[in-house]
């Protein structure tokens, strides 16, 4: 069905990757983790396909708590690969946030959500192929958590990061997911695995 299965002419489409850190650091000293952040190639085609029917679309992440994210952003070219794809570059911690109930949610009764998620008609959720100290591995839930602002994450931390990423899931269900497996990123050893695969899928937990 292509992208007019997902989307309408005029839908907002937000298109988040996994951009968690700046990408000309990533890979300082020989480090593997050039490989853990999405590969613009990959957001391009992902935006171009939706703005070529006629939808308004953004790109946009939000990093680690600690990190500017205008800084990571810029790291990673978001503004040039918008103009390469019809679409926006956006600084979701401008747009501002609000607390939203969780359907059923095990620890979080309600949520902090950014603007931007909240108002998508779309969410294409863009996530690296990867394993992570913390849970073990990190693919289309857990790339989530780019959606929260930072004193949301910090509370994911605090409470319990696996619960919060099952809780968030409850509220924000990006309908299209593609997992970059060009390059797995294997965090225990800092390495690099030629996976040589795109996964998709139209539901986060099937898709992981």
């Amino acid at each position: 069905g292509g992208p007019n299965a997902f989307a309408s002419k005029g839908d907002r489409v937000l298109i988040k990757p996994n951009w968690w850190w700046y990408r000309e650091l990533a890979g300082t000293g020989g480090s593997a983790n050039v490989y853990s952040t999405t590969d613009g190639r990959m957001v391009v085609a992902a935006a171009r396909m939706f703005s070529e029917i006629g939808c308004r679309v953004v790109i946009g992440e939000d990093p680690e708590c600690f990190l500017r994210s205008e800084d990571v952003l810029a790291s990673h070219r978001a503004s040039e690969l918008a103009g390469m794809s019809g679409s926006a570059a956006i600084n979701m911690r401008l747009n501002g946030f609000r607390s939203v109930p969780t359907a059923g949610g095990k620890l979080f009764d309600s949520m902090r959500i950014f603007n931007d998620a909240l108002d998508a008609d779309l969410i294409v959720n863009l996530p690296v192929m990867k394993t992570n100290f913390l849970t073990t591995m990190t693919c289309s839930l857990k790339n989530m958590k780019g959606v929260i602002p930072p004193v949301e994450k910090r509370a994911f931390h605090q409470r319990g990061l696996d619960q919060g990423i099952a809780d968030l899931a409850t509220v924000i269900k990006p309908r299209l997911n593609i997992v970059e497996g060009i390059i797995g990123h294997d965090i225990w050893g800092n390495s690099i695995k030629p996976v040589g695969c795109i996964v998709a899928g139209d539901n986060p937990l099937s898709t992981d």
